[in-house]
């Protein structure tokens, strides 16, 4: 997930995989499994209970290019 925090233009939000398990089972009662299955179920989560979810905050592109150059600012940066 954190692979993605480096893209400006993405929300990421965090949701609890046994929320989605659960989800899962109320919405698939064969219990069939399957990816794009699991990903409209996040999708449908996303969009009812927006408002309960956690939202990811990216760090900054200047924090990320200090930490890449190990640059001495960057326990000034922190510690700030």
């Amino acid at each position: 997930m954190y692979a993605f925090a480096k893209y400006d233009h993405l929300v990421l939000f965090t949701v609890n995989p046994s929320a989605v398990a659960n989800y899962h089972k109320a919405l698939t009662p064969s219990g069939a499994k399957n990816d794009p299955t699991d990903a409209f179920i996040q999708v449908k989560m996303i969009k009812l209970h927006i408002d309960k979810l956690s939202v990811i905050i990216p760090e900054l592109k200047s924090m990320r290019a200090l930490k890449r150059r190990g640059s001495p600012l960057l326990k000034f940066a922190i510690t700030s």
